[in-house]
């Protein structure tokens, strides 16, 4: 896999990330402020990329949170499950650090010097998060989400799209959780191996303090956020193939929204409610692409993101002078 196919932002972000390299290694190891401050400036940089390349899809895992807030019939009946998993979270997170983070910091102090502790507690939340998802993938947590996400939908005026994929039953009475019925379609992995592979071949950025951080984050992301939507692209009847090319055609918009995701994801301990908030996102995410498909049913979302790649180019350029 390389660096290019990770992700078609990366066409974007080629250029900044050679100059994000640039500025860090510039900086004089002996100066552990200036190069902190070159690294933590160029990783600022890259956020604010990413974010105008999403056309405002960043804001979803924000949203998300809010809503899950004002909103607690759509998750309050699974609270006990979420506080059962957040305290796996806690232990597979403890143990992490107990039995890996000393090594890691060990063998990163000849790569990275003073910055060994930074790196290595960074490396350690990408690594247990690793392990969290793939006991999530094959454990009870992506039915869960499934559920909430079609409780979104419902809340929002798109009964119709979610009865494509689930019995819903009649009545304003009864809470929308009350009205779901039996599921109409086996849940779609939202984890790939393809995904996985990028994540452990990836890993390593996290030795670049800050700015491998945020690198990792862009590359990872846009497959995050495929993910958060494997249950809207079944709802859809889009097979691989044509949610590949519906993707695609939103690359800047998937990567900006994955990127602030995933990093609420590696929060310790609270992350597992950061999923849940992730996966609210992504619906209230699908309900404004539904609105958008009703509203004008040319899709302009190629355009869009080739003009905001375009922004995004100007800028780097601007930062390179």
């Amino acid at each position: 896999m390389t660096f290019e196919e990770a992700t078609h932002t990366l066409g974007v972000f080629q250029s900044g990330v050679n100059l994000l390299k640039k500025k860090f290694t510039q900086a004089q190891k002996s100066d552990l402020i200036t190069a902190t401050k070159a690294s933590a400036l160029s990783g600022v940089q890259a956020l604010q990329i990413a974010a105008k390349s999403s056309g405002g899809a960043w804001a979803y895992p924000l949203k998300g949170i809010v809503y899950m807030s004002q909103n607690r019939e759509i998750w309050n009946p699974i609270l006990s499950t979420l506080l059962l998993f957040a305290g796996v979270s806690l232990a597979i997170i403890i143990g992490m650090f107990i039995f890996t983070f000393l090594p890691q910091m060990a063998v990163l102090a000849f790569i990275t010097g003073p910055l060994a502790p930074i790196v290595a507690f960074f490396l350690v939340l990408a690594e247990s998060y690793f392990v969290i998802s793939l006991i999530s993938k094959i454990g009870w947590l992506e039915p869960l989400q499934d559920d909430l996400f079609d409780a979104v939908l419902i809340q929002n005026g798109q009964e119709e799209l979610v009865q494509k994929g689930r019995e819903v039953g009649p009545g304003r009475t009864k809470s929308v959780v009350g009205r779901m019925g039996k599921k109409l379609q086996a849940t779609r992995n939202k984890l790939s191996y393809e995904g996985i592979l990028q994540y452990l071949v990836t890993l390593p950025l996290n030795f670049i303090p800050v700015v491998g951080n945020i690198v990792f984050l862009v590359i990872n992301g846009s497959k995050s956020a495929t993910g958060l939507h494997a249950r809207y692209f079944q709802l859809k009847g889009l097979d691989a193939e044509q949610a590949k090319r519906f993707v695609d055609d939103r690359r800047g918009a998937y990567t900006g929204f994955g990127v602030f995701s995933l990093a609420l994801t590696l929060i310790p301990i609270v992350n597992i409610f950061f999923v849940i908030s992730n996966t609210i996102g992504a619906a209230l995410w699908a309900v404004d692409l539904e609105r958008q498909v009703k509203a004008s049913p040319a899709d302009t979302g190629k355009d869009a993101f080739l003009a905001a790649n375009e922004e995004a180019r100007k800028e780097w350029r601007r930062i390179e002078q």
